[in-house]
């Protein structure tokens, strides 16, 4: 009775544990990729809007939002955090290991970048999901408050910046918050989980009550 008990939690804390590790996922006929783990949506185009000012790119989320683009008007540049303790830097707003920001994340979590190194140098699964993925600088959609501009991060080293203006030609990679999916599948494993959970609750305790009666 007890190893069944184990079986069971052992396979409920498995699901969870994928759940929360889960890898990107194609998503609308591979035009976008779901990250579970940030619950992040990317289109699968990194240069969908070529190189252009910050301003510039921002007018064409408004006008691509206004058409529904691939169903959804939420799309928008990447977030970053004022603060990341991750970074290399003693204040914690640039350089390389930004991992708290959605590019920098994408980037080493996902993609398995290495600082220093070109996103363009990894081969893997992951990477292929994605088409027209540039080794330049991507906006963010976050202003520094060190710099009159956005912040910037580099898919060609890793490298998490600010820019000192809102002209420079660089790329923007777009982004919603959620799974496109109609009903995700990290929600059905986890009603899955949970029923397991009770499950082996359920049996332990009656372990317990057996093994009592038997004293």
């Amino acid at each position: 009775m007890k190893l069944q008990c184990s079986a069971l939690l052992f396979a409920a804390v498995s699901v969870f544990s994928s759940a929360a590790h889960a890898s990107l996922e194609s998503r609308l006929n591979g035009q976008a990729v779901y990250d579970p783990t940030r619950n992040l949506t990317w289109l699968a185009n990194a240069n969908l809007l070529g190189q252009s000012s910050w301003t510039v790119a921002q007018e064409q989320i408004v006008i691509l939002n206004s058409q529904n683009y691939l169903g959804f008007n939420d799309w928008r540049l990447p977030t970053t955090p004022l603060q990341d303790p991750a970074c290399s830097s003693s204040d914690g707003t640039n350089g390389f290991g930004c991992t708290g920001s959605e590019m920098g994340h994408l980037f080493y979590e996902e993609l398995g970048g290495s600082a220093g190194s070109s996103i363009l140098n990894v081969s893997n699964s992951q990477l292929t999901l994605f088409t027209d993925v540039q080794p330049g600088y991507y906006w963010s959609s976050t202003l520094s408050p060190i710099f009159p501009g956005p912040f910037t991060f580099v898919f060609g080293s890793g490298a998490q910046d600010a820019s000192n203006n809102y002209d420079s030609p660089y790329y923007s990679w777009l982004v919603r918050s959620g799974d496109v999916n109609a009903v995700p599948v990290p929600a059905s494993a986890l009603l899955f989980a949970s029923g397991l959970l009770a499950l082996g609750v359920r049996m332990t305790r009656k372990a317990s009550v057996l093994g009592k009666g038997d004293t």
